[in-house]
């Protein structure tokens, strides 16, 4: 969804790896498990076009809702507490 519209992604298959190993976001117990270099590749439109970003971004486009940066080093081990 992208602003309440469907869209439909097409997914660049092709990952970036070194000597037969993804170099990008994986799952190291489970190397067969490519969900998540998938969906960043969809993301992004290819591997090409990642370079840095929020993940807060990513977050609210995946999700529809809203994000909320939080200081952990200003706040309190209550307020801590209390969010977890």
């Amino acid at each position: 969804w992208n602003f309440g519209t469907w869209e439909d992604v097409y997914i660049e298959d092709r990952l970036p790896s070194v000597d037969g190993k993804l170099v990008m976001a994986h799952n190291v117990e489970e190397p067969n498990e490519l969900w998540v270099p998938l969906c960043e590749s969809a993301y992004a439109g290819s591997y090409e076009h990642l370079c840095g970003g929020q993940t807060t971004y990513a977050l609210v486009d995946f999700t529809g809702g809203i994000t909320e940066r939080i200081d952990l080093k200003t706040v309190s081990h209550s307020f801590i507490h209390l969010l977890l």
